[in-house]
C-alpha cells in the first residue's frame, strides 16, 4: 500500500512540475503558435488526454524507422503553447488544475516514460501535439529519431503551411512527405546533392544542432571548448546551441556529434530550446 501510494504521489508530483511551471499564455520564441486541434489520429494513445479545441485532426502518427548513418544537413523542432478549450477566461487555479490532469493522463497513457530522465520533456512536447505515442501505448524514448520524423515534429510545432513539391526524389508516398516539403520550403532541412532527402536516416546530435540553429535563427557563438567538434560540418551550429543552453556536452568534454538522437533526447532538446 505504501509503495503504491508513493508511486502515485511521484506521478502527480511529476505531472505538476512539468506543466504548472509553463505559463498558459507563453509564446514560443519564434514562429506562430500552432492553432489547430491536438492529434486524435486513430492509434494515438494520448488522444483522450488532450482537450478538444475543435477543427479537423489531420496529424500523422509517429513512425518507427530504421537506422542509416549521417552525412549532409538536417532538421529541427520547435514548440507551441498549449491552449485549453476556450470557455471564457479560466481562473489560474482552473488552468493549472486542467494542465496537471492532462499531464497525469499522458504519464498514465505512456507507461514506458515513467522514471525516464526525459519524462518531463516528453510530457511537454506530447501535450503540445509535437510528438505522439505509438498505437501500442508506448513512446519509446530510447528509439532513434529519423529525418522524416523530425520534419513532422517541426511542421507540427511551427504550424508550417503546405508547400509545393520540392523535387526531392525519395519522399513520394512517405508518411512524412507533406512535412518534409514544408521544412524544405522553410529552409530548415535540405536535401542531399543527389536529390534525395533520406527520410529513414537517423538524426545525429550534430544534425540536430543544425536543425535547431536554423529554426531558431541562432546567432554565431564563441568556441565552447567542446573537444570533438573541430572541423565538423555542424561545428558552428553546435557552438550556437551550446551557448544557448539547448544541447550540452558530456562530462568528458565531448559533444559526440555523430551519436544518434533518441526520442527522449529530442524532447529534452526541444523543451530547452522553447523554455518548456
Amino acid at each position: 500500500m505504501t509503495a503504491t501510494r508513493t508511486a502515485a504521489t511521484t506521478l502527480v508530483a511529476l505531472a505538476l512540475a512539468v506543466l504548472l511551471a509553463v505559463p498558459a499564455a507563453a509564446a514560443p520564441p519564434f514562429g506562430a503558435p500552432r492553432q489547430g486541434p491536438p492529434d486524435r489520429t486513430p492509434g494515438n494513445p494520448v488522444a483522450h488526454c488532450l482537450p478538444d479545441r475543435g477543427g479537423d485532426d489531420t496529424e500523422v502518427p509517429d513512425e518507427d524507422e530504421n537506422e542509416v548513418p549521417e552525412t549532409d544537413t538536417v532538421t529541427a523542432e520547435v514548440d507551441e503553447t498549449y491552449v485549453p478549450e476556450d470557455e471564457g477566461t479560466p481562473s489560474p487555479a482552473d488552468s493549472d488544475e486542467q494542465k496537471a490532469a492532462v499531464a497525469r493522463c499522458v504519464l498514465a497513457s505512456l507507461p514506458d516514460i515513467v522514471g525516464n530522465a526525459h519524462a518531463a520533456s516528453i510530457v511537454a512536447v506530447v501535450v503540445r501535439g509535437i510528438a505522439n505515442g505509438y498505437a501500442d501505448g508506448t513512446y519509446r524514448p530510447q528509439q532513434q529519431v529519423t529525418r522524416g520524423q523530425m520534419a513532422t515534429f517541426l511542421a507540427r510545432a511551427l504550424d508550417l503551411a503546405p508547400a509545393p513539391a520540392s523535387g526531392l526524389r525519395d519522399i513520394a508516398g512517405n508518411t512524412h512527405q507533406a512535412a518534409i516539403e514544408a521544412v524544405a520550403a522553410a529552409g530548415i532541412a535540405n536535401g542531399y546533392a543527389d536529390g534525395t532527402y533520406r527520410p529513414q536516416q537517423q538524426v545525429t546530435r550534430g544534425q540536430m544542432a543544425t536543425f535547431l540553429a536554423r529554426a531558431l535563427d541562432l546567432a554565431p557563438a564563441p568556441a565552447s571548448g567542446l573537444r570533438d567538434i573541430a572541423g565538423n560540418t555542424h561545428q558552428a551550429a553546435i557552438e550556437a546551441v551550446a551557448a544557448a543552453g539547448i544541447a550540452k556536452g558530456y562530462a568528458d568534454g565531448t559533444y559526440r556529434p555523430q551519436q544518434q538522437v533518441t526520442r527522449g533526447q529530442m524532447a529534452t532538446f526541444l523543451a530547452r530550446a522553447l523554455g518548456l
